[in-house]
């Protein structure tokens, strides 16, 4: 058995596709997020929040939205079209990528536990009684909870990745500063 080098086109072809199909995922869900989160943020600003709580918890997820709406453009067109620019480079990606990943772990898990894990809407059933328990925007409360999470599992995939391309950098002539299209990829055994 030898060992041979993934073909520089497949290693290409990984480059250009992995990463921007997960920033694009992330960024039709970012969307989807920043709209249900403000149409939130809107309801509770005219209706009042059930508590300062909740309030920041939300604007944090507004803010995450909107890093994501304007960072993940930015991060698909380096990586697509900008080849030799510092935004390309695998030490921006993974910089852009754990702070990004950070933010959705801190959004997602404040706001589960903000709504205490779960969400029931509607009747509650407790020792053969119905406790009625109104939870006003309740259905768009746990959208925003799952797209939260959604948000951070892409994240966390890009993040694994990311770091996989990174210690791989470590070894090449331009380090952590090229352009992750540079970097070698994984050899396999034949």
């Amino acid at each position: 058995m030898s060992t041979t080098a993934t073909p520089a086109h497949h290693q290409s072809t990984l480059h250009r596709i992995i990463l921007p199909i997960l920033f694009s995922l992330a960024l039709l869900f970012s969307v989807i997020q920043f709209i249900i989160t403000a149409v939130l943020v809107h309801d509770y600003d005219d209706h009042g929040y059930p508590s300062g709580s909740h309030r920041d918890r939300l604007r944090f997820l507004l803010f995450t939205s909107c890093w994501s709406l304007l960072f993940l453009p930015i991060y698909l067109f380096a990586n697509l079209r900008l080849l030799g620019h510092v935004l390309s480079s695998v030490a921006s990606n993974l910089g852009f990528i754990a702070l990004t990943w950070l933010f959705w772990l801190c959004a997602a898990a404040s706001w589960t536990d903000v709504l205490g894990g779960t969400v029931q809407c509607g009747d509650l059933f407790l020792n053969n009684q119905v406790i009625d328990i109104s939870v006003p925007y309740c259905g768009a409360s746990r959208a925003v909870q799952a797209f939260a999470w959604m948000l951070w599992l892409l994240f966390s995939a890009a993040l694994i990745y990311i770091t996989t391309v990174a210690f791989r950098a470590k070894s090449h002539s331009s380090g952590l500063t090229g352009p992750m299209r540079q970097v070698p990829a994984a050899t396999s055994a034949a």
